[in-house]
Parts: C-alpha cells; sequence; structure tokens
C-alpha cells in the first residue's frame, strides 16, 4: 500500500499553544449536513458497483491567531460513518491552520509503498528525515547515534514560516 504523511489534530494544537499560548488563538466551527449526494459503492466479491443516495457532513472551521489574522479550512466527510462529523472537524481544522504553516512539510515527504499485513497496516514504520521528525524523536534518535539518512530533501522555507519559527 502506498502511505502518505499524516498528522493528528492534537498536534497541530499543542503546536499552536506552544508558539502562540492558550490565549494567543481561538478555533471556531460551523457544521452543516448536505443532503442527496449520490454515492457509489463497490459491493461483493464480483465488483458490482450500487449506487445509495446519501449526505455528507461538511464542516468550515476558522483558526484565528492573535496579530497574525485568521484562515478557514473546509472538511467533509460522508454521513454514514458513525465518526463522520469528528473525522470533518479535523479536516476542516487542519487545512485552516495548514494556511499559517502548520503541516505544511507534510506535503514534502515522498510517498512510499509498503508491505501491508492482513488488517491493512503497514509491516514496517517508515523512516522519516531528520527535520521532520519531533524534537523529542530527534533527541532519542541521537541517543541511539544512528547515522543521518543521506539524500532527503530539506522541507520548503517560506517567509511567514522562517517568521513563526523566530517568534
Amino acid at each position: 500500500g502506498q502511505l502518505v504523511a499524516y498528522a493528528d489534530q492534537r498536534a497541530y494544537t499543542d503546536r499552536l499553544n506552544e508558539i502562540f499560548g492558550e490565549w494567543g488563538w481561538t478555533r471556531t466551527y460551523n457544521v452543516q449536513v448536505a443532503q442527496n449526494f449520490e454515492r457509489s459503492l463497490n459491493k461483493g466479491a464480483n465488483g458490482q458497483k450500487q449506487s445509495v443516495i446519501c449526505a455528507k457532513v461538511v464542516v468550515v472551521s476558522t483558526v484565528s491567531v492573535n496579530g497574525l489574522g485568521s484562515h478557514t479550512g473546509v472538511g467533509e466527510e460522508w454521513a454514514d460513518d458513525e465518526n463522520s462529523a469528528t473525522r470533518a472537524e479535523a479536516q476542516a481544522f487542519k487545512r485552516a491552520c495548514a494556511c499559517f504553516g502548520l503541516g505544511r512539510y507534510l506535503y514534502d515527504l515522498d510517498k512510499i509503498w509498503e508491505d501491508l499485513d492482513q488488517y491493512n497496516r503497514p509491516v514496517r514504520s517508515p523512516n522519516l528525515p531528520e527535520w521532520a521528525l519531533p524534537a523529542h524523536a530527534r533527541r532519542q534518535k541521537q541517543s541511539q547515534s544512528r547515522p543521518h539518512s543521506a539524500g532527503l530533501t530539506q522541507p520548503r522555507q517560506g517567509l511567514v514560516h522562517q517568521e513563526t519559527l523566530a517568534k
């Protein structure tokens, strides 16, 4: 299967708190349900497709950082999933945060192919480049004295990214 980088929304919250403090930023959500979408589902081993009418949960999240402004992100999920609201909320929040540069480095990581087990989980965890590891993981890795992987690309460095890190 192909693996792509992912960060939990709690990591975004932690990072915003770390940089701006708990009172230096806010988020809001607007939740709506959009009805009457046609959804194609694969049914059975023969690959036969079936169409159903379903609703979508649509969440709009606005993240505001004092002194920097606000950004909005949209998340959506099929309403027949019991966790659709939670997933749409996380998606919207992370997209709004990406406008401030949070999580943007995830797009700089290569997609890789790994063997999967019977539960569609990777057989082994991929190695991340040094720059993509959280500080505690870098310290742990350095204490284990593993050699640095060569040939890995560096993340994009924009002006806002540099100013935010400096702050």
